[in-house]
């Protein structure tokens, strides 16, 4: 089933590069990771060269760094009475979709507009 997911996604992305247009050394990267809930999906899969494939792995890594020093960020907001859990909760939520958003990712289906 995966092996079939590939060769459509790898005709879907014209046998290139979805980044740089490399027909060479490809492979087909997830978007969001199994490990992190990502499926076995063509939405969920890109065709990326060795080198680009490096990099988003790379940018992943960043990535999380950042996220790690928003949850610091957030731990050091002094709550006060008219500061709940639950607003804790929604404004954590908000810095992880921005964070998505300006790092490029799309962010979570139900966090996008509907047209």
């Amino acid at each position: 089933m995966y092996r079939e997911l590939k060769k459509k996604r790898l005709l879907i992305d014209g046998g290139r590069c979805s980044r740089c247009g490399r027909t060479d050394c490809l492979t087909i990267h997830h978007i969001l990771p199994k490990h992190a809930g990502g499926k076995d999906e063509l939405d969920n899969l890109v065709t990326l060269c060795d080198a680009c494939h490096r990099t988003e792995h790379l940018i992943r890594k960043e990535r999380k760094a950042h996220l790690k020093k928003v949850k610091l960020d957030l731990k050091s907001i002094k709550i006060d009475r008219n500061f709940d859990i639950w607003t804790s909760g929604i404004l954590y939520i908000w810095f992880m979709v921005m964070d998505m958003v300006c790092s490029g990712l799309k962010p979570p289906q139900g966090f996008q507009k509907n047209n």
